[in-house]
C-alpha cells in the first residue's frame, strides 16, 4: 500500500497554520445608546472607564466579559440581538434551576 501526501506550497502552508493559530484575547461587553448590545474581542483590557462603539463611535462604558482564545483577527466585535439575549437569560435559568 503507498500512501500519498498532499504537497502545498511554502507560503500556503505558513499561511493555513496561521489562520488556525489560537491567539489570546479579553472579551468585553457595551451597550451602545445607538447599537444596543456588544461583544467585543480584543488584545488588552481597555485602561479607560469608556470605550468607543466600534460601530458607531459612541462613547460606552463597558464590563469585563473576561480573558480567551480566538482564530480571529484582533478587534473584533458582534451585535447581540434580542433574541439572543433572551435565550442566553432562558438557557441560565434552566441550568441553574430557576
Amino acid at each position: 500500500m503507498s500512501l500519498h501526501y498532499l504537497s502545498l506550497p511554502a507560503a500556503d502552508h505558513i499561511h493555513s497554520r496561521a489562520l488556525n493559530q489560537l491567539v489570546p484575547c479579553v472579551y468585553i461587553a457595551l451597550r451602545c445608546p445607538q447599537c444596543g448590545e456588544l461583544r467585543q474581542a480584543l488584545a488588552h483590557v481597555p485602561t479607560a472607564e469608556h470605550v468607543d462603539c466600534p460601530e458607531c463611535d459612541t462613547e460606552c462604558a463597558f464590563v469585563l466579559l473576561g480573558p480567551g482564545l480566538t482564530t480571529s483577527q484582533l478587534p473584533f466585535h458582534e451585535l447581540i440581538l434580542r433574541e439572543q439575549i433572551y435565550w442566553l437569560v432562558r438557557h441560565a435559568e434552566t441550568c441553574d434551576g430557576s
